[in-house]
């Protein structure tokens, strides 16, 4: 097969030649530019520059604020919020992407995202959907939980250990797989729900999310995950973000956790503490007990000098003993199965820190692999930084080359290449080398002028 050749009169370009001509053009086309947009992915470096997304209904465009700059306006740099920038547009040529370079930062309002929860929120509240008198109970001691969130990341993976800590056996906990974020999410946790509460097998509900922005949590504000917990029969908590983040799902939910691991603490109770109170009870029962038997023996010390009530007290003293016999079999009892159980718990122990230490494994090698994420953005970020230093010196370089030194009106005089700057280098009737900006001409020496004398 013949390969089909490019037409001579075509100019072909290397991706640099086309990158670099992209860069000139758009650059000196928008030295300075004025965007307004919604404020989004909003990240502070150690470093002191900003980086965020400026975005609308149709767009979005990546924005970095260096530290200079960033005492004026950096304040308004808030997620969902309006605002309008100043800056220059810049190419970052390795990625072939660009981005604006603000200077300046003004307020322009609130952002459309933020604004539509704010007037949800309202309509539930009016409604009376958040009232607390309407909040369901939650059971005492729950058999199995049902978990709505992503089967993947380090939400699951930290309520699971919570729980599986608290309460080592005899509870179940019920993933329901759905996706936490995109256009799908709303429609998959709200089937979740109704899934749940037409099985019946559940005793409650938890909801779970790590943090995010506004646009990552927006699925728990949509209209029909917010009706399908209102509606549920079941107890719904919800755990969503971290303790700063909230969405109408948090407030129309019967509790709501601060962090999934918040809500694992929540939703069973301490086992070991459990065992403490039983303990300190049957401590403070048994007190109560011999106290009112010895306070009976008492009121029954002068019905025995009658011989009348010799029978009864009799019976009563027997009562007695096996009342004190079976009392030394209750402690005995109780004894062997507190032994019991604390064995199970050491047992089950080892094993949930076998599993918890895997856990531990899997999310630090994840932790590992975000942070390098987070390096090479950074590294890129101080990449970019330098080349901008490095654009700004190269011109002051120019500036001062035997070039621009020529440009602004100055000449170089030769001769036989060696450079002449003396009066009495020159000699009379000789030719000499003359250097232009633009090019070279040949002169010579009619005479001389001394530059102390005329």
């Amino acid at each position: 097969m013949l390969l089909k050749k490019y037409p001579k009169e075509k100019k072909i370009f290397s991706v640099s030649e086309l990158t670099s001509f992209i860069k000139i053009h758009l650059e000196s086309k928008f030295p300075t530019l004025y965007v307004e947009g919604e404020v989004s992915n909003l990240s502070l470096q150690s470093s002191g520059h900003i980086y965020f997304t400026l975005k609308d209904g149709g767009a979005s465009i990546s924005c970095v604020m260096f530290r200079s700059s960033t005492r004026n306006g950096a304040e308004f740099l808030k997620h969902g919020k309006k605002i309008c920038i100043v800056g220059s547009l810049r190419v970052y040529e390795p990625r072939g992407s660009y981005q604006i370079i603000a200077s300046r930062v003004e307020l322009k309002g609130q952002g459309d995202l933020f604004s539509e929860f704010e007037k949800r929120k309202a309509d539930y509240e009016n409604r009376g959907w958040f009232d607390s008198a309407i909040k369901k109970e939650f059971p005492l001691f729950p058999k199995k939980i049902a978990i709505i969130t992503s089967p993947t990341g380090a939400v699951i993976k930290d309520f699971y250990n919570v729980v599986k800590r608290r309460q080592p056996n005899g509870l179940l906990i019920h993933l329901y797989p759905v996706r936490v974020q995109g256009s799908e999410a709303a429609k998959e946790i709200k089937n979740a729900i109704e899934l749940i509460n037409n099985k019946k097998e559940e005793d409650l509900i938890v909801i779970a999310r790590g943090g995010g922005s506004i646009e990552d949590l927006w699925a728990f504000n949509e209209k029909e995950v917010v009706e399908a917990i209102f509606y549920s029969d079941l107890p719904i908590i919800s755990a969503i973000g971290h303790e700063t983040d909230f969405t109408l799902s948090d407030f129309v939910a019967d509790k709501r956790a601060s962090t999934p691991s918040v809500a694992g603490e929540l939703v069973v109770s301490d086992s070991k503490v459990l065992l403490e109170k039983v303990s300190n009870s049957f401590k403070s029962l048994e007190r109560l007990m011999f106290s009112n038997l010895e306070y009976k023996k008492l009121q029954l010390v002068p019905f025995k000098k009658s011989k009348l009530t010799d029978f009864f007290i009799q019976q009563i003293e027997k009562q007695f003993m096996n009342l004190d016999y079976l009392n030394k079999d209750l402690n005995f009892l109780i004894k062997q199965i507190v032994d019991e159980k604390k064995s199970q718990i050491k047992n089950i122990n080892m094993v949930s820190l076998h599993r918890q230490m895997s856990s531990t494994i899997k999310s630090q090698k994840a932790l590992i692999g975000e942070y390098l994420n987070q390096s090479f953005f950074k590294m890129d970020a101080l990449i970019l930084d330098k080349q901008q230093n490095l654009e700004i010196i190269k011109e002051r370089l120019m500036a001062h080359s035997p070039e621009g030194i020529l440009k602004k009106g100055y000449t170089l005089l030769s001769k036989n290449n060696e450079c002449v700057y003396l009066i009495n280098q020159l000699k009379v009737g000789e030719e000499y080398d003359l250097q232009l900006c633009d090019g070279k001409a040949n002169i010579l020496i009619k005479g001389k002028l001394n530059g102390k004398k005329k």
